[in-house]
């Protein structure tokens, strides 16, 4: 009966794999999905404070290096292609905010970026003052 409904519900090719690896026991690879699911759950929490910790310290690094809360407003240079990707992300956001009706201020703005932003935000291929500012949020990482 679980087998059944998980398999109507998410789909027959992602409940294969684990019926593959249950020898074919329905009952054994409904309940390994649920455990699967319950790790899952149990770890949203602490990606989420790991999502909001990066996030601040990359704001609050970002606002000391350029000495302005908007640190990001000096990256709307179109001559600089690769900031100028980087700042239609943050255009990207302060439509959204305004979209909802939010005041689009500095803290608004980076908490309605998405993770990928950080992400990009630390390639090295980016801005290298964005990089060694970023570094400086994670002092104790090789």
């Amino acid at each position: 009966m679980v087998w059944n409904t998980l398999e109507a519900k998410l789909s027959t090719p992602r409940m294969s794999r684990y019926l593959q690896k249950n020898q074919n026991k329905h009952d054994r690879a409904a309940e390994a999905y649920v455990h699967n699911m319950k790790i899952a759950e149990s770890l949203v929490s602490i990606f989420h404070v790991l999502e909001v910790s990066l996030r601040n310290g990359i704001q609050k690094e970002m606002a000391i290096e350029y000495n302005r809360l908007d640190w990001y407003e000096e990256w709307n240079d179109p001559a600089d292609a690769d900031l100028q990707k980087l700042y239609n992300k943050i255009a990207d956001a302060k439509r959204a905010l305004g979209a909802r009706r939010v005041k689009a201020s500095p803290d608004n703005i980076v908490a309605e970026l998405s993770f990928g932003f950080l992400d990009i935000l630390v390639q090295p291929r980016n801005h290298q003052q964005a990089v060694q500012t970023s570094d400086e949020s994670f002092l104790f990482v090789p």
